[in-house]
């Protein structure tokens, strides 16, 4: 998958974007982007993020969009990112989406979704 940032130099206002679109704390995205609680702290405070955040926030931001088209609707969208789910071993999509073969992993299911074959 070639690299195409969602926001512009280091991925920190596509953080806070993603974070309003999903209703959640810094701390909360942080916690599902894998992100220690002291590391995000300076995170924070610079208004940085490194570049595996940054693909990280992009996967999720990519499933949330893909999941918005197939319910049609985006507080059913952020609810099915946050919500465990049998197929994924009981663990979230937006858990599941941050690395590109989880993110492609939630994709087949949104797509088995639309499909009608889930």
């Amino acid at each position: 998958m070639a690299h195409t940032q969602i926001d512009g130099s280091n991925g920190f206002a596509a953080f806070t974007k993603l974070q309003d679109k999903l209703g959640y704390s810094p701390r909360e995205l942080g916690l599902h982007m894998g992100i220690p609680p002291r590391t995000l702290d300076r995170r924070l405070q610079t208004e940085t993020l490194s570049e595996l955040e940054t693909y990280k926030a992009e996967f999720i931001a990519l499933a949330l969009k893909k999941a918005e088209e197939v319910f049609a609707d985006p507080e059913t969208a952020r609810h099915w990112m946050s919500s465990e789910l049998p197929i994924l071993e009981y663990r979230r999509p937006i858990e599941i989406a941050v690395t590109p073969t989880g993110y492609e992993q939630v994709r087949a299911i949104l797509g088995r979704i639309l499909a009608g074959t889930f």
